[in-house]
């Protein structure tokens, strides 16, 4: 960041006073520059039977070279001027815009928002079952399944036991010319399929007990591996609050640090003046006593 330059110093002009003194320079240098272009190089007569009478206005420049060399010198001044007038206006922008490292204030590193350990889904807890576990749970879990549904009040248990109860031991059909007698023999019989069913029932309390089993140690299981990742997570979270809190305490500090430093800055920048160079001094001093006149 820039706080220096070759047109200022402590010493010379302040502010107001060289753009004063430039904008006369500028008057003065272009009064100067008017009068060298409406000056005459001829003076015309009228000669006649009269004699000779004066034919164009003259207009004369008394001092005419040192007028030139007069003119470029009051530019020079203004055009030094102008150029320190800018360059304080730039320190001060720059020192307004300036960052806190800019202005040499360490930076405070913000810390990164963590990443959070994923949560666990309940379905993969299965994973966590050795291979006899894993075949157990999956056997019974196939057989209360299958085995539930025949013994469902809709399902086919419930349907054979229906279709024993109405189908008659002898059945008829039409014939060519004589109903033709069917014998319905059962193969199995009412008392066999409730035998079936009771033996079924039973197995499927024993595999619905034994799944249920697991199926309470994988929920465990899940309680226990999200009570966990939530406790870690709670841990990375909570340090990260206050790894964040520390931070933006020092970060407002170097704010406060960095305003105080900025506003030392803009003060001396505002007491810069603009230095005027001796080859420009006695110029300095015409357009001076020029314009208190």
């Amino acid at each position: 960041m820039k706080t220096t330059s070759i047109f200022l110093g402590s010493k010379g002009l302040s502010q107001s006073e060289a753009n004063h003194t430039a904008n006369v320079s500028k008057e003065i240098a272009e009064a100067i520059g008017s009068e060298i272009q409406e000056m005459s190089l001829f003076r015309k007569h009228l000669n006649d039977k009269y004699g000779k009478t004066p034919y164009n206005f003259v207009k004369e420049v008394d001092g005419l070279e040192e007028k030139c060399l007069e003119e470029g010198a009051i530019y020079a001044l203004s055009a030094w001027l102008r150029e320190g007038i800018k360059s304080k206006a730039q320190i001060i922008a720059g020192i307004q815009s300036a960052s806190a490292d800019d202005l040499g204030i360490e930076k405070a590193t913000q810390p990164n928002a963590p990443m959070l350990n994923q949560l666990p889904v309940e379905s993969q807890m299965i994973e966590q079952l050795n291979i006899a576990e894993r075949a157990e749970y999956l056997t019974v879990e196939a057989k209360a399944a299958h085995i539930g549904k025949k013994i469902h009040p809709g399902g086919v248990i419930a349907q054979w036991r229906k279709m024993l109860a109405k189908t008659a031991p002898v059945e008829f059909i039409q014939g060519e010319k004589d109903h033709l007698r069917i014998d319905v023999e059962r193969l199995y019989t009412p008392k066999s399929i409730d035998d079936l069913f009771y033996t079924l029932q039973k197995e499927h309390r024993e595999v619905e007990s034994r799944l249920n089993y697991y199926k309470a140690k994988l929920h465990n299981l899940f309680n226990e591996q999200l009570g966990k990742v939530q406790s870690e997570n709670a841990s990375i979270t909570e340090a990260y609050r206050t790894e964040y809190a520390a931070w933006r305490l020092q970060f407002e500090a170097n704010q406060h640090k960095a305003e105080a430093k900025r506003a030392e800055l803009l003060r001396e920048a505002s007491e810069l003046k603009v230095i005027v160079p001796d080859s420009l001094r006695d110029i300095l001093e015409a357009v001076r006593k020029f314009s208190k006149k």
